[in-house]
């Protein structure tokens, strides 16, 4: 019966194994040594009929315990990582009488973790990055606001120069009204308004210079005036571009965290276990 079976066994087991279209191969035993064994080229194991099975070999820990064991062999051991399955082959009575080994080659799904590894591994590092560029970004629009804010002020303080040269103005202006009616006294004075002339002379200076300072003073701040002008549209447009740059970086945040997130359960599904 139990011969009837193993021959079974190596009349299904080929077929099965090119059916099943998997790096597999099959070896099938007694209790003590390999009577048959179907090999795979990407399995290389030095095994041949008749060899006899050693102690601490999963064939005989399946026989031992009447239980399917099944363990990952690391590529460290033979040279290439493969999944070991053995089932004990048990008759009617509850005895053991042989057992078959399936060796499946993991090679693929290996290849599927390392590369899942390394591409989670560049999403964190590209996500990182991209979370620094963010608050960089962030940073950098919250600063433009800042000087927009002082540019304003600026010009705020240069419309109150403005009223300061205009009272300037005003006073130069009243004092070359008031050097001219000195001057017209001084006249009518005669030589006792001498002294008289002098002063209104030196105020009339006094107020030629007023007034050509002031009105210096006012194209230099006209100047000034265009040229915040000119940095405040620079700067509104910098903040503009700040602004979507880093709205722009916050949604491709969000997708390589999706990425991130996806590719982490491939790395977990793709995990060698």
């Amino acid at each position: 019966m139990n011969r009837e079976i193993i021959n079974s066994l190596k009349d299904v087991l080929p077929l099965l194994k090119d059916m099943l279209r998997e790096d597999i191969a099959i070896s099938i035993t007694d209790t003590e040594k390999f009577i048959a064994y179907y090999p795979n080229e990407k399995i290389p194991m030095k095994l041949s009929v008749n060899d006899r099975i050693q102690e601490g070999d999963p064939y005989l820990e399946a026989m031992r315990t009447k239980r399917v064991t099944s363990n990952i062999l690391p590529k460290e051991i033979f040279g290439f990582v493969f999944q070991g399955i053995c089932y004990p082959l048990i008759d009617d009575n509850g005895n053991v009488f042989g057992a078959v080994g399936v060796a499946k080659s993991l090679e693929k799904q290996a290849i599927i973790q390392d590369s899942s590894e390394n591409i989670f591994n560049s999403m964190e590092q590209t996500n990182a990055g991209l979370e620094e560029i963010a608050s960089s970004s962030q940073k950098l629009a919250s600063t433009i606001t800042n000087v927009v804010n002082y540019t304003k002020a600026t010009n705020k303080k240069l419309e109150d120069i403005d009223s300061i040269l205009i009272s300037i103005q005003n006073i130069a202006s009243q004092s070359n009204l008031l050097a001219l009616n000195a001057a017209i006294e001084a006249a009518r004075a005669s030589d006792a308004g001498r002294g008289f002339s002098v002063v209104a002379n030196e105020m009339k200076k006094l107020a030629l210079l007023s007034s050509e300072s002031g009105k210096k003073i006012s194209d230099i701040m006209s100047q000034i005036k265009e040229s915040i002008l000119h940095i405040e549209s620079e700067i509104s447009e910098s903040s503009l571009a700040a602004d979507s740059q880093a709205a722009a970086t916050e949604e491709i945040t969000a997708s390589i965290g999706e990425i991130t997130s996806s590719t982490e359960k491939l790395k977990n599904i793709a995990t060698i276990k």
